[in-house]
């Protein structure tokens, strides 16, 4: 155990050059593009012109904002757009640098849009999110890049919306030095992740302390932080973007069977797999980075198509040319604790939707038609291609016609500014 970790450290200390010098020099597709396109804004130069409040909102996410958009970005964008100035730290923590770190470039702050910056913090040592806790010298530069960053938006007040446990330390800093109390979005159950460190797993109950209130996406998450911490919680679910209500579902020449997201070992190959077989005239369409042997596999089905990461801007799109969508998961603690935003979109688009019988998809009732085994998931399929009526699809979108990120924008706001208020 100590030689694994003073050789952890060792690699971690040799990483940087590794990566610049060579990695992503020699082999091709190794560079994360976030790590390019994230310099493609203006530096931002105060003041912000466009903020009508005085209240920041601060992200410290789980995710980076370059990558696929999921929940924070969707908040975040929100929140911008409703007036808060929004700084959002890009959890790479130095990777996405051009150069290795240097003495005076610890931080940059870029303009992604109007009252949205993105925060860049350049750590030495440039830690992976998900391998460990940070070091309370890491910790010290996190709070005091994003406490400049704080002044520098102009704004009086600040709301923390934490989506990790590596963030605690920090936040907890940022909460004494600026009064900025901190709200855990917890949107994942974390022992699901096989990457995801032991101890920052382990760390999550100290945030569920820490927090002023707890936010959760699911039922079960609820009764998670519930177990942890006598804060506030409220129950606020993930949505769908308006761009998706607006497209114009198309009739596809050729019954088109789609899913869209992250494709790992929760993903039901097999189902999918037997579907693919059984209907070989059917086009299965699978759009997101795979991260599975399984699912690789399938692409040797003439039938199946891994499309890979799809830019968001296109993805309502490539949905209204689908027959049917698809959630297919196997049930483990991390799906059953998951509301999948997936759901949301296809129904915006008023597509039919067969999917595992999820606890969180179990309150759209009829809209979705559950699975339980591969032959059941074919069976649920061609009930879901059948020709249906302008009432169903109507239904699906008047169902989901109030769970908009808009509308959960809203709650956060008026739960971030009364936070704001009872803490000051």
């Amino acid at each position: 155990m100590v030689r694994t970790f003073y050789l952890d450290r060792v690699i971690e200390r040799l990483r940087p050059w590794y990566l610049r010098r060579f990695y992503f020099k020699w082999v091709t597709g190794s560079k994360p593009n976030s790590f390019s396109s994230c310099w493609n804004f203006p530096e931002f130069l105060p003041p912000l012109r466009e903020k009508t409040r005085d209240l920041a909102i601060i992200f410290l996410p789980m995710n980076d904002w370059h990558g696929r958009v999921q929940r924070t970005q969707h908040l975040a964008r929100d929140l911008a757009r409703r007036g808060f100035p929004v700084i959002y730290v890009n959890p790479h923590l130095g990777r996405e640098f051009p150069d290795i770190f240097r003495r005076g470039e610890e931080e940059k702050l870029m303009q992604i849009e109007g009252n949205l910056v993105e925060l860049h913090i350049h750590l030495p040592r440039e830690p992976v999110f998900h391998h460990r806790l940070l070091t309370r010298d890491e910790s010290a530069r996190i709070s005091g890049a994003v406490t400049n960053a704080l002044r520098r938006t102009g704004a009086l007040r600040a709301v923390q919306i934490v989506s990790l446990p590596i963030w605690l330390d920090a936040a907890q800093a940022i909460r004494e030095s600026d009064g900025a109390p901190l709200i855990y979005d917890c949107h994942d159950h974390l022992s699901g992740f096989s990457n995801m460190a032991r101890e920052i797993v382990d760390r999550e109950a100290a945030l569920f302390r820490a927090s002023d209130l707890v936010l959760a996406t699911a039922q079960a998450l609820m009764k998670q932080a519930a177990a942890e911490t006598t804060a506030p919680r409220v129950l606020l679910r993930n949505a769908a973007a308006h761009e998706f209500f607006e497209v114009q579902v198309e009739a596809p020449s050729q019954v088109s069977i789609g899913y869209a997201g992250a494709i790992d070992s929760w993903f039901d190959a097999e189902a999918v797999r037997h579907a693919a077989v059984t209907r070989p005239d059917w086009r299965f369409e699978l759009i997101g980075r795979v991260e599975n042997e399984a699912v690789l596999a399938l692409s040797a089905l003439p039938n199946v198509y891994l499309a890979g990461e799809v830019p968001f801007a296109e993805l309502p799109r490539r949905l209204a040319r689908l027959t049917a969508a698809i959630i297919p998961f196997r049930l483990n603690p991390l799906i059953e604790a998951t509301d999948p935003i997936k759901a949301y979109e296809y129904l915006a688009c008023g597509l039919p939707v067969v999917a595992s019988k999820m606890p969180e998809l179990e309150r759209f009732g009829d809209l979705i038609s559950f699975y339980s085994t591969p032959a059941d998931f074919v069976a649920q399929l061609d009930r879901a291609i059948l020709p249906g009526s302008g009432a169903m699809l109507e239904r699906r979108r008047v169902f989901i016609a109030g769970e908009t990120w808009e509308a959960r924008g809203a709650q956060l706001a008026e739960l971030a500014g009364k936070l704001s208020i009872s803490q000051s």
